[in-house]
């Protein structure tokens, strides 16, 4: 699968670190990386609200691959930086473009983890981010000299299509993340901001316990499990739209 890209890319490094979430196009990028035969490291936030079904996941990965998944979280006076820590903090649900469980623990944490773990500064950190996937990511370069992290970045897969990504794996006779087979479009954390309305619908379905305590923590910070004008479908009296407290979070 390495292209003549991939090859005058990967000539310049020794050490590869890919940045891993269990999703499908991590999971691209983790076989592509045990293709090139260099020195590997997988590393894997927890944001304290995945879905539970995906440590056995990452269990069954490391197991398959024969790859050690680095799992971190920072802690910071006394803190967990985590999920629920920023909604407390801040006294609001994320929402989009201003979601600190992404901004701040698998960005700014993992450059702290990768500093804390002595990780060179010379390694090739891979990404799972596609064209396909948003306006801001359709005009991301393959390679970039330096990142937030303060080392260079590849997407090996900015141009794949969904089906090259699940065709790969299959390829590779390794199965994606279980909830894909359930029905969601994504893999992250649950009740996720950049969640379609299904699949924010399908959380409940598959993990109701976690969001019964998603629930609880939005009363804790005196939000409704739905907020006013949110429109009734199907089970969306009990899932939050966070696109409607702009005015509440502000």
């Amino acid at each position: 699968m390495l292209t003549d890209r991939d090859k005058e890319v990967l000539a310049h490094f020794s050490t590869l670190i890919v940045s891993f979430s269990a999703g499908k196009d991590s999971l691209s990028c983790l076989l592509w990386a045990l293709e090139t035969n260099k020195p590997l490291r997988v590393i894997m936030t927890d944001t304290g609200n995945e879905p539970p079904d995906g440590w056995d996941y990452i269990k069954y990965v490391e197991r398959t691959l024969g790859a050690k998944v680095e799992i971190y979280q920072r802690e910071l006076d006394g803190h967990t930086r985590n999920f629920e820590y920023f909604v407390r903090h801040r006294q609001m649900w994320p929402l989009r473009g201003r979601c600190l469980v992404s901004s701040s623990t698998k960005r700014d944490d993992f450059k702290w983890y990768l500093k804390e773990t002595q990780a060179p500064l010379d390694a090739l950190i891979i990404l799972g981010q596609r064209r396909s996937e948003s306006k801001r990511r359709r005009e991301l370069p393959d390679f970039s000299p330096v990142i937030r992290s303060g080392r260079a970045c590849y997407r090996p897969i900015l141009d794949w299509s969904i089906d090259d990504v699940m065709s790969y794996a299959a390829s590779k006779n390794i199965q994606v993340h279980p909830a894909y087979a359930k029905g969601r479009k994504r893999v992250g954390c649950v009740w996720c901001v950049n969640s379609s309305p299904d699949d924010l619908v399908r959380d409940e379905e598959l993990y109701p316990e976690r969001c019964a305590e998603l629930r609880v923590l939005r009363k804790s910070i005196g939000l409704q499990s739905t907020p006013e004008r949110a429109r009734q479908f199907s089970m969306f009296d009990q899932v939050p739209m966070c696109q409607y407290e702009a005015v509440h979070c502000e």
